[in-house]
């Protein structure tokens, strides 16, 4: 729900439509008011200590952050932190198996080290930075798709700080819609030329 919202918010700011912000800001303020309805963690943010869903993301990173450390270049090797988890997980952990690392670059670190990660981040960061400078076309199509493509990058981004999506597919297919609509517009100009 944090990642639909941020995608929303991220569109109507970069279209500029009044009207299309104003919609987004009364969609978000109700999805809050709607989702504190149905909250189903009893306490609130209260008594953390005591949700083992919650727990168990605290220390998915702390591991992920130890697995770096003990093998900073290359790390544990790429989808193998659910492997090394057992061999990191802290004591007393109600786990019954293995699990993944639940943030994205967390989970590139320890599995790819610091030649992975680099890679991976600058992808990421090119990937936002050409569509939004094809979001700034003054052809009204080719502005769209940037558009489009950016906030689906960026959410994501606001995803991935939950969830662990370095083997997944759909980074590497937006990636990759970023790259075609690079070129596609590239083309384009040099039609009109």
């Amino acid at each position: 729900m944090i990642g639909l919202g941020a995608v929303a918010i991220i569109y109507a700011w970069r279209k500029r439509i009044v009207w299309l912000q104003i919609l987004m800001v009364v969609m978000v303020v109700g999805g809050m008011l709607a989702a504190s309805r149905f909250w189903s963690r009893g306490e609130g943010f209260s008594k953390l200590s005591d949700d083992v869903s919650f727990q168990e993301r605290v220390a998915t990173s702390q591991a992920g952050f130890e697995m770096f450390i003990d093998h900073p270049l290359l790390g544990v090797g790429l989808a193998c932190s659910s492997i090394a988890w057992p061999l990191y997980a802290p004591a007393g952990l109600l786990t019954r198996g293995a699990i993944i690392t639940h943030n994205t670059l967390i989970q590139s670190l320890s599995e790819t080290g610091i030649l992975g990660f680099v890679p991976f981040v600058l992808l990421i960061g090119a990937g936002l930075f050409h569509m939004r400078t094809l979001g700034r076309s003054t052809e009204k199509h080719i502005a769209g798709i940037g558009t489009a493509i950016e906030v689906a990058i960026w959410g994501l981004v606001v995803c991935g700080m939950s969830g662990g999506y370095v083997v997944t597919w759909f980074p590497y297919l937006l990636l990759g819609l970023a790259a075609s609509a690079r070129r596609i517009a590239r083309e384009q100009t040099k039609e009109t030329a």
